[in-house]
């Protein structure tokens, strides 16, 4: 498989883990502090895989697939249905992405 797809197909299982993580997190009590890992432990490979941006991403066949603006913009709503249903406050890095992305968007 060519690197860009793999890419691709990196964000929409992280994707899908964070969907699982908040059809999953109101069904047993107490698990804050299990949401709260899980949730910095998704953030981080969000970040992971945003820094592989450059080195798979393509301009090549005309496709916007693999665009690089359009991968960050993969990875910005990524981001932001990462903290859509938590009562979090966000450090200035998390504010810039989230602006960045509702500015894009």
């Amino acid at each position: 498989m060519q690197a860009d797809v793999e890419h691709m197909f990196a964000i929409r299982s992280l994707q899908s883990r964070i969907r699982r993580l908040w059809a999953e997190g109101g069904t047993l009590p107490n698990q804050d502090n299990m949401l709260k890992c899980r949730r910095t432990e998704i953030r981080a490979e969000l970040d992971q895989w945003k820094a592989m941006i450059p080195f798979v991403s393509s301009t090549v066949d005309g496709s916007m697939n693999y665009h690089p603006l359009a991968m960050l913009k993969m990875y910005n709503c990524s981001v932001c249905c990462l903290y859509q249903h938590e009562t979090y406050v966000p450090s200035i890095a998390d504010y810039t992405v989230l602006l960045s992305a509702d500015f894009e968007l």
